[in-house]
């Protein structure tokens, strides 16, 4: 004992027995710990389970938990990862926990005791029981043929942790197979893309991905893209195209019709984005049409069309088009408005950043890109 508390036995020769005995007491519980640090990243189960399916080569004993603390800040409900392995597990639990985390939010909203200072501390667009969240997907794809690869180990350690319900493993070719984590409508949060840049069809691929399955506001993350001539080289050709569509926008027109008028509104639209109807003189490209229900049922037409110029001197703007629009549609319609204005082009308005580990020669790095066409974040509060 006087070996493991030496200050307490020095006491204690002292005859200072109050002293002694407050320093040998068994010491007191300490407090809660948040939220955010209650999860499988900080159980040594965790790190047990996980242990196996690590590899040097695929470098990636640093990217798992980051990809988990990113996940258990960003709360995405769908991540879609392409290349199985050790970070999955880390997805996988990154989302489960967060399950836990919204669960204990949401009791202690009931019971009124997460408030700071009387003002709620928490989001009722988040935890809004009219509409709520649906629960958290991880869809992971690979076709366990790589030399190093440890997917198949993946759904049974997830499993373990209890976020077997969270993860669905594809064994898929994601160039030669679409698969069910791609049919129609299917959109992500969050796509992790991990030992698949190396192949010629790399950048085709994360074209498809982020113009028809990364939501507004969404982030698509690469590994291994800092410090290899490939990976430079296809970021590189990004940029080119970015460049090139410049000045380029995209604009959603809102078309409303009269109660009493069944127009084919996805018709109406067509002539639109088709280029039948001409708007101010500027050259339009063909877009997207979806027909939305508003206030009272009212029927609308959204028409998504890209062109150059909007704005610019000579040009067009949200009231001019829509008055030309208006005009050019005649008694078919009831209002038209611009219910958006966004960068266009196959990429379109996005931030974009990369962090690299100076230590390592391969696996040494991510870049991550946000989609910020056509979003923007709310805003709570006046002050941070």
């Amino acid at each position: 004992m006087d070996a493991l508390y030496p200050v307490a036995a020095f006491c204690a020769s002292l005859a200072l027995p109050a002293l002694s005995k407050k320093l040998l007491a068994t010491p007191k519980p300490s407090p809660p710990h948040p939220l955010s640090t209650i999860g499988s990243l900080y159980s040594a189960a965790f790190l047990e389970l996980t242990a196996p399916l690590y590899d040097q080569h695929m470098g990636c004993e640093n990217m798992g938990p980051l990809l988990y603390t990113l996940i258990r800040f960003l709360k995405p409900r769908r991540v879609l990862e392409v290349g199985a392995g050790l970070t999955s597990v880390y997805l996988a639990a990154a989302m489960a926990d967060n399950t836990k985390e919204e669960e204990t939010f949401a009791k202690k909203r009931a019971d009124r005791t997460v408030n700071i200072e009387g003002v709620e501390w928490t989001t009722d667009s988040f935890f809004s029981p009219a509409s709520p969240l649906p629960k958290p997907e991880l869809h992971v794809v690979d076709n366990m043929e790589h030399e190093s690869t440890t997917a198949h180990l993946v759904h049974e350690a997830a499993a373990k942790l209890g976020a077997g319900d969270v993860i669905k493993v594809h064994v898929s070719d994601c160039y030669e197979d679409s698969g069910s984590y791609l049919a129609e409508g299917a959109m992500y949060d969050f796509i992790w893309l991990d030992g698949i840049s190396s192949d010629d069809r790399f950048l085709d691929l994360v074209r498809v991905y982020w113009k028809e399955r990364l939501n507004k506001g969404g982030y698509l993350a690469v590994h291994s893209t800092l410090t290899n001539t490939l990976s430079k080289g296809w970021m590189r050709q990004i940029e080119k195209e970015r460049e090139a569509e410049k000045g380029r926008v995209e604009v959603d027109f809102e078309i409303a019709v009269y109660d009493h008028e069944e127009q084919d509104l996805a018709a109406l639209g067509g002539r639109i984005a088709g280029g039948a109807v001409e708007i101010g003189g500027v050259r339009w490209s063909a877009g997207a049409v979806r027909t939305v229900t508003g206030e009272y049922g009212a029927r609308k037409a959204v028409v998504t069309a890209s062109c150059e110029g909007w704005g610019e001197e000579g040009g067009v703007d949200d009231v001019t088009a829509c008055e030309i629009l208006q005009e050019a549609l005649d008694d078919e319609v009831q209002s038209v408005r611009v219910a958006g204005v966004r960068e266009g082009g196959a990429w379109g308005d996005m931030h974009v950043v990369g962090f690299g580990e100076p230590h390592k020669r391969y696996q040494n790095s991510f870049t991550v890109w946000q989609k910020r066409g056509g979003y923007s974040e709310p805003v709570y509060s006046w002050s941070p």
